[in-house]
């Protein structure tokens, strides 16, 4: 296997430890920096240019982009070893497969490191380590050219020998050698001062023949020469018998003997004609039965599809089946297939007889049919057996999807019904049950409170009381779900602080969180507002983070994290654990009214099995989100709830501190901390303009210019994603720095990269940043 040596090159490129530890400094900002830097690298070098645009015609650009980000984030931080080099290498042995151009990896380099150097004017980070970079950037360019090198060297030296195309690919080949000697010989008869040094080239001897060792190989390859229909001693007899006439015309030609020179090159064309009549059938029966074959197929295909789109197919009986899909199948083969298809039988037992070229069982339900086709004689077979038992297989799946699609039906008109039954009992039984709990409670509660109350009762009434509040909230839990079947659950959405929100929900989670020493992170660094009720949504992330903790084992840890989708327009609330996870199978069951699932590590908990089922019709009936699971057993789980984005009031304003030819900056920043850090350490030196939404940066945009505009990634109305999108479209050109309060990867994974965007800062930064635009800021 092709290899460099790890060590020479780090020798070759000057790179020293110092440059390895240096990437550590961007550990945390890498998949962001990544992602800038190769969206701007495909719009600036790749988009426009037609000869590198043929290279992904048929690949998805997305998909590709993204694994050139994850190449960029192996190459800044993967350890400098052997299979640095051997990952890298692959990569150009990719780019030998696809013949791509050296000049073009050269180009795309060059422009790599270009974009590097200008994030570095505006990124500390990036600035600080731009030299180490751009010397893993050179290293990793070198691998990449030699490896294709080596690749290309190789590609054509083990050239594929072991298909039947291949098999009349060189026999022709070989023959035209034949027809250009058949010409010279041609010219030579036919010339009025013949040169016999003109005939010196063709050899005498068929053993001498290029075309001899390629038949000789041949015999090594039966089956080869069985597919394409070759006759392998005939070719070689005509081979043979073509030398021997033009030893003959050449030893006529040295007698002066013109008569026997004719009679020899009229049988030398006779000859000729034989070999390539020989050749042109097998290739013309092969070609013309796999084009027929195909196209027989993609027919079949249609009307299978046609057959089994009808909502209403009769599939209950025996006959049904026969009738309404085997017979019209059978009738279309026929139709289709009337050049190689013999004779099908249909019976509902199997074949005794091996004499049918396909055969195949069909099951539906409790019945089966076997199916048997026998074809006209016919050379090539291959083909066409594997197209009709493709179709056969095709049939036997559409039937099984009905099958099941009938059962579905089946099993939904039973739920249906089960469902109605169910919310009637509930809604009466649980107004039924609250009255006389509400009174034990109560009382139980008074008594516990009188002086004169024995203290040996009182533990008993606190035992009833501690049982009643259970069984009332229990009841509760009913009644909020039968309110919600109903439709009469109290909605009141406002723009709701979810900073506050999160801020309550971590103080009442924490106590049963301390129980079981679990950690619990809820994110509060988000400052958003959101049209939600509170109180609602309140009770489903407590919903959620309580069910997290009963599955958690001890010293485990659950977490709530908070990212934006922006194909849903919406912010997606996620709680995540490290517990037991859910199987597929209980995932399937985990939104369903009255469904538990085993707890190993808390067997007391109890519930109603209705706490999930609520929580998703809070969320998609009444705030018209989504809420969903993704879990795996023993890696724990994450329930992921959707709240799409409304428009809130825009706040915009504009601050002027700085001399009259101050460059203007756009600040869109939803947080009033932010807003005023930022103010605080740039308005001596800029003129600033503010504003909280996507909405308000768009309309200012609209009829303003500026020199720099800093973009919060997280907005009231979304993320600003949307602002970027509508410069492009306005074509609105002016350097953008997107800032984040984030330290996953969300920002990486759904900002809208475009040729505006300079760079994709964490908060945390803000202070380096701003000493970047404003070198007077004081420490």
């Amino acid at each position: 296997m092709h290899s460099l040596d790890i060590n020479l090159l780090l020798s070759t490129f000057n790179v020293t430890q110092e440059d390895a530890e240096a990437r550590n400094k961007l550990h945390e900002v890498l998949p962001v920096i990544s992602s800038v830097l190769i969206q701007k690298f495909y719009r600036e070098y790749l988009k426009d240019d037609k000869e590198v645009n043929s290279y992904f015609k048929y690949i998805n650009i997305e998909s590709f982009l993204e694994k050139v980000k994850e190449f960029i984030i192996f190459i800044y931080s993967a350890p400098l070893d052997q299979y640095y080099v051997e990952r890298i290498s692959k990569v150009g042995y990719i780019h030998a497969e696809i013949k791509l151009d050296n000049a073009k990896v050269k180009y795309a380099f060059f422009g790599i490191n270009q974009l590097l150097y200008q994030m570095s004017s505006i990124d500390p980070l990036v600035k600080s380590t731009f030299s180490s970079l751009s010397k893993l950037l050179a290293m990793t360019e070198h691998i990449i050219i030699t490896s294709t090198q080596h690749k290309r060297t190789k590609i054509a030296n083990n050239i594929s020998n072991n298909s039947s195309i291949w098999m009349l690919d060189k026999i022709y080949s070989a023959l035209s050698m034949h027809k250009e000697n058949y010409a010279k010989v041609e010219n030579f008869i036919k010339s009025d001062a013949p040169n016999l040094l003109s005939l010196d080239s063709i050899v005498n001897n068929p053993s001498e023949c290029k075309f001899h060792y390629l038949l000789e190989n041949f015999e090594e390859q039966s089956d080869l020469l069985k597919a394409t229909g070759i006759n392998l001693n005939e070719l070689k007899d005509i081979h043979s018998q073509w030398h021997k006439f033009i030893a003959n015309i050449k030893q006529a030609s040295k007698e002066k003997n013109v008569e026997n020179q004719k009679k020899n090159f009229d049988d030398l064309t006779d000859m000729t004609n034989k070999l390539y009549k020989l050749m042109d059938k097998p290739l013309k029966e092969f070609s013309t039965n796999a084009f027929l074959s195909l196209s027989a197929g993609l027919k079949a295909i249609n009307s299978i599809n046609f057959i089994f789109s009808k909502r209403e197919l009769p599939l209950n009986t025996e006959i049904d089946i026969q009738t309404h899909v085997i017979d019209k199948i059978n009738k279309n083969l026929q139709d289709i297939l009337p050049w190689a298809i013999k004779d099908i039988q249909v019976q509902t037992h199997p074949f005794s007889s091996t004499e049918y070229n396909v055969m195949k069982r069909i099951k539906y339900k409790e019945f089966n049919f076997y199916i048997a086709i026998s074809f006209q004689p016919l050379s090539n077979k291959l083909y066409l057996t594997e197209i009709l038992i493709l179709l056969l297989e095709a049939l036997e799946l559409n039937l099984s999807i009905k099958e099941r699609e009938l059962s579905l039906i089946e099993y939904a008109e039973k739920a249906e019904s089960a469902n109605r039954a169910k919310d009637v009992f509930l809604s009466s039984m649980s107004h039924e049950l609250r009255t006389p709990l509400t009174a034990v409670n109560g009382y139980s509660e008074i008594l516990m409170r009188r002086e004169d109350t024995p203290e040996n009762i009182k533990g008993y009434l606190k035992k009833i009381n501690i049982a009643g509040n259970n069984l009332l909230e229990l009841v509760n839990t009913i009644l909020d779900f039968a309110r919600l079947e109903a439709g009469k659950m109290k909605f009141n959405p406002s723009s709701s602080s979810i900073y506050l929100i999160l801020q309550e929900v971590e103080m009442l989670s924490i106590p049963m969180a301390q129980q079981k020493n679990i950690t619990l992170n809820v994110v509060l660094d988000l400052h958003l507002y959101l049209m939600l009720d509170a109180k609602l949504f309140k009770q489903v992330l407590l919903n959620l983070i309580s069910n997290a903790i009963k599955f958690t084992p001890e010293h485990g840890e659950v977490q709530l994290n908070i990212g934006y989708d922006e194909n849903e327009k919406g912010y997606k609330f996620s709680v995540c654990d490290t517990g037991v996870g859910i199987s597929q199978e209980d995932q399937k069951k985990l939104f369903n009214s009255f469904t538990q699932i085993d707890n190993v590590y808390q067997k007391s908990a109890s519930g109603s099995g209705l706490g999930l089922m609520i929580c998703k019709k809070i969320i998609e009936k009444l705030h018209h989100g989504r809420i969903w699971v993704e879990s795996e057993l023993g890696k724990g789980s994450c329930f992921h709830v959707m709240i799409p984005t409304l428009d809130p009031v825009v706040n915009s304003y504009c601050i002027i501190k700085s001399p009259k030819d101050s460059k203007h900056l756009l600040i869109v920043e939803d947080s009033h901390t932010h807003r005023t850090l930022l103010q605080y350490y740039l308005e001596e030196k800029f003129k600033l303009t503010f504003t909280n939404t996507n909405n308000g940066a768009k309309h200012i945009l609209s009829s303003q210019t500026f020199d720099m505009i800093i973009l919060d990634f997280y907005l009231e109305d979304g993320i600003s994603s949307e602002v970027l999108k509508y410069m492009e479209d306005e074509n609105i050109n002016i350097p953008v720095v997107v800032l984040s309060a984030e330290h996953d990867l969300s920002v990486a994974k759904t900002i809208y990269v475009n040729n505006n965007i300079e760079s994709i800062l964490d908060k945390k930064y803000l202070k380096e940043f701003c000493k970047v635009l404003n070198p007077d800021v004081k420490d």
